[in-house]
């Protein structure tokens, strides 16, 4: 019994060592892949900082580490890789948002590289590459809109590691001739994108002034209104050729400015046309004209004229009623204006026209009353005396004429 305690104690002495030998072992090739090859490199992070000029990546590093930095300008790719690094696991899931960058494709490549494939949204862009310590990491600028593209930069190859004071001065000086460039650049191009749209203004202004000029038809009324104001023998000729100008003008230009000017010249050429021969009686043309535009005279210095030339014409044509419509009008409307004594003659003439001597006799008194001196007043008084005389009632023509000669 006690040999055989003695065996199964012996067992577990040899299991234990067994063991602990087995655990040896496991420390010690835990330990032996646990270890990192201090050359390696470890691309710690990579973070972005939007600017409304520029796009900066940083590249968070654990030790200065060489790079070097390859452009694709057919693909628009800026390709920047380090030298024997490796990727951190928050690197590998690393999400990309920049309005500058559509993507960047990371890798580690065989030749144990870390990759950074980036991808750029514009065409023309200058970018801009410093490595700094104190942490160890890549500073990497990216601008677009200006003239300067990638072909027409030298690539930097460098290494992190320390420079000499005067060195770094000249690289930071360099850097800033190059940012000031690229200013110079952008307020140039500003200043001539401003000269191009003022250039456009003043053009889009010039063909505005040029359309309304065509639109309103000046040189076109002028030309026709010389010919209605042509002091020549036969005016009938005049009057035709103004009416033929005048006519196409206002189809031509039917929303010009002079648009009533010349609706009432045209009329008044028909009139005095039509009414140069007194014995002509055809006088429906003149009517026709004037109610055809008379729409367009409404408030201009043009309607007192056009009712008292239409209410001649009704008058010649015999329609008195016509007429006396036309002269109330004037009267009521126009009662100082500069045809309210010439109407209320033309009223009185009617008047006598249709033996109503004694309400045309009151009528021309008014005239008189409103202006003795007149000749409208001096014309009705004595056509009152003269038909009176005509008919031998001697006695109120001479009252009237003494009250014309006392007057």
């Amino acid at each position: 019994m006690l040999q055989r305690h003695k065996k199964l104690i012996q067992k577990l002495k040899n299991l234990l060592l067994m063991i602990v030998v087995l655990l040896g072992l496991w420390g010690f090739s835990s330990e032996g892949f646990a270890q990192v090859d201090p050359e390696i490199n470890k691309v710690n992070n990579i973070r972005f900082a939007p600017h409304p000029l520029y796009t900066r990546v940083v590249f968070d590093l654990d030790k200065n580490v060489p790079y070097r930095i390859i452009p694709n300008f057919k693909k628009g790719i800026i390709s920047v890789l380090f030298k024997n690094s490796i990727l951190s696991q928050k690197v590998k899931t690393k999400i990309i948002s920049d309005r500058r960058i559509s993507d960047i494709n990371i890798a580690e490549t065989a030749e144990r590289e870390a990759r950074f494939d980036i991808k750029v949204n514009f065409t023309k862009n200058t970018f801009f590459h410093m490595p700094m310590e104190n942490p160890s990491r890549l500073v990497f600028d990216i601008k677009n809109k200006t003239q300067m593209v990638f072909k027409n930069r030298k690539i930097k190859f460098a290494k992190v590691e320390k420079k000499a004071g005067a060195e770094l001065k000249a690289e930071k000086r360099a850097e800033e001739e190059a940012v000031k460039t690229a200013e110079e650049i952008e307020k140039r191009e500003k200043e001539e994108a401003a000269i191009e749209e003022n250039k456009k203004k003043i053009a889009k202004e010039s063909e505005i002034i040029l359309t309304k000029r065509l639109d309103d038809g000046r040189e076109d009324f002028l030309k026709a209104l010389k010919t209605y104001q042509a002091k020549e023998k036969d005016k009938e000729k005049d009057y035709a050729k103004a009416k033929e100008e005048l006519s196409a003008f206002l189809e031509k230009f039917p929303k010009s400015k002079h648009r009533k000017d010349a609706a009432f010249l045209l009329a008044e050429a028909t009139y005095k046309m039509v009414t140069a021969d007194p014995k002509n009686l055809k006088l429906q043309p003149v009517i026709d004209t004037f109610e055809r535009t008379s729409g367009m005279f409404t408030g201009t210095k043009y309607e007192d004229m056009v009712l008292f030339r239409m209410a001649e014409v009704y008058n010649k044509m015999g329609l008195r009623m016509e007429a006396k419509a036309h002269i109330r009008i004037i009267m009521d409307k126009f009662p100082e204006g500069r045809y309210a004594l010439r109407a209320r003659l033309r009223r009185a003439q009617i008047l006598m026209d249709e033996k109503d001597f004694e309400f045309a006799y009151k009528e021309l008194l008014k005239i008189v009353k409103k202006d003795p001196k007149s000749q409208e007043a001096k014309e009705a008084t004595f056509a009152i005396a003269k038909f009176y005389f005509s008919n031998k009632d001697y006695d109120k023509a001479i009252k009237i004429y003494s009250d014309a000669v006392e007057k």
